[in-house]
């Protein structure tokens, strides 16, 4: 990279990263961005507030790539740091990253010509996983799911409204946003510890007019990373389930939540099932039955639909039991296991989902 290297025209993708304390894997992150091959982008890098070496290694790619622009705030989360980058954005499409992953070179690129290419709102791609202990990558068949989608790119939400939200993932970093799109429907982030794209990305599924797919794994997810915030569920239990009330606030507040309502029931009850697998410890697995138990019928209606309507039948019957009181709670360990290997194996069949079991019992 040339230091002098600088933006004189409106970049074709903004790439904005919020960062918190990710010295560890900061420069292979922007080292994946800065190394793209399509070149006319802007890189906004936001501190939320990092007590550790991060700030100066931002400082340091700053001073030495025109495109590489440093925003500092106080400990706001990485919502508030993605909606602080979304304000400085002045790039014709968006790309998010968090910190501790990172993106294969041409990422910017191919997506850039696909969008250009079909006139899309969004570019859905899938993804790799990179373990941090074992240095393994492994591709993510449910990053996305392209036997959901309707056969052609682009396609309209409305083609796939049953699917829409159980086929691509909540995550902001395997998908580009027309920056245009976002600002004419005042899409925000939700400012809370965890989950805080959920909302962001189902109203943008919902409200986008055109929808591209390219399976290429374009992005690197890593896992058994300390400071992530997957590793760190058990603090705020409870985000994923204001993520779900407020994405049904956004759908309903845009007329569209009963045109998929089906996709988000469904979605929220494949969300609470990780969530409760996702703990570590029993007072917050708790805590979610407890929300479940007052939050089934008062927060999404699910029976107003016979069981039928959804797609996973056990997870439908074991938090209904929970919700009515019948789940006690005291098998957690037998309750994970069962759903979060019945859901595996319906997404991504035997062999995916035998290498995660061998994965998980350090056999692998």
């Amino acid at each position: 990279m040339k230091a002098e290297e600088t933006m004189e025209e409106a970049p074709k993708v903004s790439v904005i990263i919020p960062v918190y304390n990710t010295e560890q894997y900061l420069r292979q992150c922007l080292d994946s961005v800065v190394n793209q091959t399509l070149r006319e982008i802007e890189i906004i890098c936001v501190d939320d507030g990092s007590t550790d070496g991060s700030p100066a290694i931002l400082q340091e790619y700053g001073k030495r790539d025109g495109r590489v622009m440093v925003l500092a705030q106080g400990r706001k989360g990485a919502g508030a740091a993605r909606n602080r980058g979304l304000k400085a954005a002045k790039g014709e499409y968006l790309s998010f990253l968090d910190a501790d992953d990172f993106f294969d070179r041409n990422m910017l690129r191919d997506c850039y010509e696909k969008a250009k290419a079909e006139t899309s709102d969004i570019v859905v791609y899938a993804a790799n996983q990179y373990h941090e202990k074992t240095k393994q990558v492994t591709f993510l068949p449910y990053s996305l799911q392209e036997k959901n989608c309707p056969g052609h790119s682009p396609f309209s939400p409305e083609e796939m409204a049953d699917r829409l939200f159980n086929s691509f993932q909540n995550w902001t970093w395997n998908k580009l946003f027309c920056r245009e799109m976002v600002e004419r429907r005042g899409i925000r982030f939700q400012e809370i510890a965890r989950t805080n794209d959920m909302a962001f990305v189902a109203q943008a599924l919902a409200q986008a007019e055109r929808i591209s797919t390219l399976p290429f794994p374009y992005a690197c997810y890593r896992v058994a990373a300390g400071g992530s915030l997957q590793s760190t569920n058990d603090r705020s239990p409870l985000c994923f389930w204001e993520a779900y009330q407020e994405t049904k606030r956004r759908l309903e507040g845009c007329g569209l939540y009963q045109k998929y309502e089906k996709s988000f029931l469904n979605a929220v009850l494949e969300g609470t099932c990780y969530n409760l697998g996702s703990v570590k410890n029993q007072k917050s697995y708790d805590q979610i039955c407890r929300c479940i138990r007052e939050g089934w019928e008062r927060d999404f209606r699910f029976s107003a639909h016979p069981p039928r309507y959804y797609q996973n039948s056990f997870q439908y019957r074991e938090l209904r039991r929970i919700a009515e009181g019948k789940g006690s709670g005291k098998h957690r360990g037998l309750f994970v296991l069962l759903a979060r290997g019945a859901d595996c194996l319906r997404k991504n069949g035997w062999r995916y989902t035998w290498r995660r079991a061998l994965s998980a019992l350090g056999r692998g």
